[in-house]
This record gives C-alpha cells, sequence and structure tokens, in this order.
C-alpha cells in the first residue's frame, strides 16, 4: 500500500495491479481486499454466532415440545417484539471502548431469533417421526438423539440459513 506516483492512474494489468491504480499509485485490487476484510470476517462471525445460538435453541424447543418449547417460545416471542435497533444503538453509545467484537456479540446477540423459529418449527415435525421414537425406546439419551440423529436432519435447513444469513450480515457492518 505504498504511495507511487509514477504508477498514478496505471491502467488495468500494468504492473500487476489487476484493477489499475489510484491517485496515488496504490493498487486498487490490494485496497479492495483490504476494505472487504474487515466486513467478511464480521459477516462470517455474526452468522456462525446467530446459527449456533439459533440452532441450540431452536433444537432444544423443537425435541422437548409441550411446557418446554412454550415458555422458550414465550422468550422468544419477547425478544422478537423488542425495538432491536434502538436497543442497538443505546448499547453501541453506551460501551466505553467499542470494538469489532463488541459489535459482533452485540447484533448476533438480538438476530438470533429467526434462525431459531425456523430450527425449531422443522424440529418440531422431525421429533414426532418413527425414527426419534425409535431412539427413545433402545434407550438413547436426549443429548444423543439431538446430535447424532435430529441435527444432521435438519442440516439442509441450517446451511440454507446460514447461507442467506451470510449476505445479509455482511451488508450489516456498512
Amino acid at each position: 500500500m505504498t504511495v507511487d506516483i509514477f504508477k498514478q492512474y496505471n491502467h488495468p494489468g500494468v504492473d500487476g495491479m489487476l484493477l489499475g491504480g489510484d491517485e496515488g499509485g496504490r493498487d486498487v485490487f490490494k485496497m479492495l481486499i483490504l476494505g472487504a476484510r474487515n466486513s467478511l470476517l464480521i459477516g462470517i462471525a455474526i452468522t456462525v454466532l446467530i446459527e449456533v445460538i439459533g440452532t441450540i435453541f431452536g433444537l432444544v424447543a423443537g425435541y422437548y415440545g409441550g411446557k418446554v418449547d412454550n415458555i422458550m417460545m414465550r422468550f422468544l416471542d419477547f425478544m422478537m417484539v423488542l425495538p432491536t435497533l434502538m436497543i442497538i444503538i443505546v448499547i453501541v453509545t453506551i460501551i466505553p471502548k467499542y470494538t469489532m467484537w463488541s459489535f459482533v456479540l452485540i447484533m448476533s446477540a438480538f438476530y438470533w431469533v429467526g434462525t431459531a423459529r425456523l430450527i425449531r418449527s422443522k424440529a418440531l415435525s422431525e421429533s414426532k417421526k418413527d425414527y426419534i421414537s425409535a431412539s427413545k425406546t433402545s434407550g438413547s439419551s436426549d443429548l444423543k438423539i439431538i446430535l447424532k440423529e435430529l441435527l444432521p436432519n435438519l442440516s439442509s435447513i441450517i446451511i440454507v440459513d446460514a447461507t442467506l444469513m451470510l449476505a445479509g450480515n455482511i451488508g450489516i457492518e456498512v
């Protein structure tokens, strides 16, 4: 990223500059990569946290159903009615040393609810199927059933949700 005025406004492809040079003779492609680094890192980190929290919450609520599901869904409904944008703005102004990682944690704390509802709805329908009943009858623990049988059957919906979330979360930082 050194300034070289002799490479000022280089055409694309000249001197190894894929997208050419700017007014300071810097490589535009390298600056583009450096600028995208933070957006990609934030988008990926938020997506991973959202998917982990939402998947765990949705799996537990969907697998157990009944009162556990009812209590967890009332908490989720409460989270959904909060004015998240206003709360995020207040939290960001309160934090004394605001960093990229605090931004990731704040955004993840509020945006996991959609994923949790999606995973819960699919887990509710899957937990009523015969293979789950057979595992319960054979004496498998709930954790083993959730991790080894229910989660793999929800992987397609988790992958699709993560892909769509990543696209949206990259734009959050901007």
